[in-house]
């Protein structure tokens, strides 16, 4: 099994019952006849916070088994899932006009929101970064 990380104050945790990895490759384990995501619990603990009272949580680092404190932040819905390690800008080359050859395209709800074209691939996905944060901010203040 991979190595699940904690802080130090919080390596007792892992003994108090048997962790695992879930299908969607978090720690996690049975609580009370209740799955309890691990990094979800040590925010509790840590907050002295019920666990239904804990927030959604981003893991910084990207990485599901490193639930140190410090690699936790709260985040809002559309912030974690931009966050996610299987996501990158859609940034595609097409050949027809070599000045503009990278084209940027975002996907937010279901739609495809095209970003035009670009020079280089680093002001298409510049574009791409500027349009994904726009859009969670306002998801956010819509969902507020």
């Amino acid at each position: 099994m991979p190595e699940i990380k904690v802080d130090p104050e919080f390596s007792w945790v892992l003994g108090y019952r048997k962790w695992s990895v879930g299908r969607w490759g978090y720690a996690q384990a049975s609580i009370q006849n209740k799955t309890r995501a691990l990094h979800r619990f040590l925010w509790a603990l840590a907050n002295k916070c019920d666990y239904a009272q804990v927030p959604t949580l981003d893991h910084i680092n990207r990485d599901k088994l490193d639930n140190r404190l410090s690699n936790l932040r709260p985040a809002s819905e559309c912030l974690n899932r931009q966050n996610r390690s299987d996501r990158g800008p859609n940034v595609f080359t097409r050949s027809r006009d070599k000045s503009l050859r990278y084209e940027a395209v975002f996907g937010f709800r279901g739609k495809r929101i095209y970003l035009g074209r670009h020079a280089s691939k680093e002001n298409a996905v510049a574009a791409y970064t500027a349009v994904k944060t726009l859009l969670c901010i306002v998801e956010d203040a819509l969902s507020a």
